[in-house]
């Protein structure tokens, strides 16, 4: 669809048979019948689009796509383009919903036999996550849990030949990867912690998105502890920090070594677990009692 904007035909309206039919009744229409077969990667399109503009296939289009996808048309495409426009998936307004079409459309099942897209879990997963941290990691984990849970020798062997295939950034790649290795294996640790000291303890390597996709988990798994848990540390306890540092120890006569750090997590267990008052001063004497 077009206007001109000069010359003789200035301000009048161009389109393709139906263009105008199809945008007025919200349907997206391939322009013929091939192109999903000249052009695969229109297939992960089509979906981003449905997802972005909220339309639904012209019932021709969606047979078009179904057949694409069973002649096995992605298979001709390279991982560098397909990783492309999962990429651009993933930048989308509501990138859970454009995954979520391309799970419905049995895009991703094309892409490998285990990929999925839990998109419930997902969509809470994001409600948990701190605004200041971007959804990108945490949905291609969500994506890639899928793809971790066998319980085999090499449960992570798939996810990470996939994402290599598709070109994703090697910390990209290990992010998502750990978010969804890690985020089940936290969710026991999240129901058993009983003070704030031993929900930081239980978190300490984990980041934001992983907390967030186990308290997702935890919710599924209708264990309420865990989920109110991740949300707690997801929405207060991370920020707590000691206003001392090692050089405050060192000043204070404590030899280096890993006596530094030992002393400083236990000042910062008996803060979390709101057992401090007094700021600096009083941190420095928690930290130099005996251990």
């Amino acid at each position: 669809i077009a206007v001109a904007l000069g010359g003789p035909s200035r301000g009048e309206l161009s389109a393709v048979p139906r263009a105008l039919e199809d945008l007025a009744a919200a349907r997206l229409r391939v322009l013929h019948e091939r192109s999903f077969l000249d052009d695969p990667t229109r297939l992960l399109r089509l979906a981003r689009y449905l997802a972005r503009l909220g339309f639904e296939p012209e019932p021709r289009t969606a047979e078009l796509a179904a057949a694409a996808l069973a002649t096995g048309a992605l298979a001709t495409v390279s991982g560098a383009r397909i990783g492309s426009e999962l990429r651009l998936a993933l930048a989308e307004p509501d990138p859970a919903a454009a995954l979520a079409i391309m799970g419905e459309l049995g895009i991703l099942s094309a892409l490998h036999p285990r990929l999925r897209f839990p998109a419930p879990l997902a969509r809470r997963a994001l409600s948990l996550s701190p605004e200041d941290e971007p959804a990108e990691p945490l949905l291609l984990g969500a994506l890639m849990l899928s793809m971790t849970e066998r319980a085999d020798e090499h449960p992570q062997r798939a996810a990470y030949d996939l994402l290599d295939e598709m070109e994703f950034t090697g910390p990209d790649r290990d992010r998502a990867i750990r978010t969804a290795t890690l985020a089940p294996q936290l969710v026991g640790g999240l129901q058993e912690a009983r003070t704030p000291s031993q929900l930081s303890a239980a978190l300490h390597t984990a980041t934001p998105q992983a907390v967030a996709l186990a308290g997702a988990l935890a919710e599924e798994q209708q264990r309420t502890e865990a989920a109110l848990n991740a949300a707690r540390w997801l929405t207060e306890l991370r920020h707590i920090r000691l206003q001392i540092s090692g050089d405050d120890l060192l000043a204070a006569g404590i030899h280096a070594g890993p006596e530094i750090g030992q002393r400083l997590d236990a000042a910062l267990a008996r803060k979390l677990d709101g057992e401090l008052i007094g700021g600096r001063e009083a941190e420095l004497n928690a930290a130099m009692e005996d251990l």
